[in-house]
């Protein structure tokens, strides 16, 4: 059995999410005692951290190690282990790391034709991003950049994730009618194709968003 955790660097000396990680395989490999390998994919290590985590009972390995030569293959697996770091920062709430990883995501996807629906799913977490930290004109711009790429590749599904997103930026700002419109559109695309999870969700979001009326 293999347990595999992904971090920029390995140990403590760039705070964030690998202080974290280290601390998190250390004490992994010290409870499971050689029964599993620990895995911890890095962009960046030196011989110095490979032995450090080998004296752990770690392996350090690189993400972008499988096509060296290649620029391109390089540059992928940077921006998608840079996603990933984004939306784990995302989640636990230190927005400014999350944002900064995601942007550099973006830039390094200098081909967006080739991966349309990993830019687009880079798009949405960084519309999340914003619109946690409440700026939520940017928070639609993000979320309308992603729908335009899933609405492209004809993902009904993610289509109408993104109107829902969009629609509670909207009614965040107070302007319910323009979130119901796109809360119900979300509705009805998941309806059509069948998502009843979905369109559960979106009942329950159109029901906090209508106002009650008076009796």
């Amino acid at each position: 059995m293999t347990i595999s955790f992904v971090a920029t660097a390995w140990g403590s000396r760039h705070g964030g999410i690998n202080v974290f990680n280290f601390d998190l395989c250390t004490a992994v490999a010290a409870i499971t005692g050689g029964r599993c390998t620990i895995r911890c994919v890095v962009l960046s290590a030196d011989q110095d951290d490979v032995e450090q985590a080998a004296r752990h009972n770690v392996t350090l390995s690189l993400c972008c190690a499988v096509a060296i030569e290649d620029d391109d293959a390089k540059r992928c697996a940077e921006w998608r282990v840079r996603d990933r770091l984004g939306y784990v920062y995302y989640l636990r709430r230190e927005f400014v790391r999350a944002r900064m990883e995601l942007v550099r995501s973006i830039r390094l996807h200098r081909k967006p034709s080739r991966n349309r629906s990993e830019l687009s799913r880079a798009f949405n977490n960084l519309g999340k991003v914003f619109a946690a930290r409440g700026c939520l004109a940017a928070a639609r711009r993000y979320f309308g950049l992603s729908c335009g790429i899933k609405c492209a590749r004809g993902d009904a599904r993610g289509q109408a994730v993104c109107l829902q997103e969009i629609g509670l930026t909207h009614r965040a700002e107070g302007d319910l009618e323009k979130a119901k419109a796109l809360l119900g559109e979300s509705l009805a695309i998941k309806v059509r194709i069948e998502d009843l999870h979905g369109a559960g969700l979106a009942l329950m979001e159109l029901g906090v968003t209508t106002r009650p009326e008076v009796c």
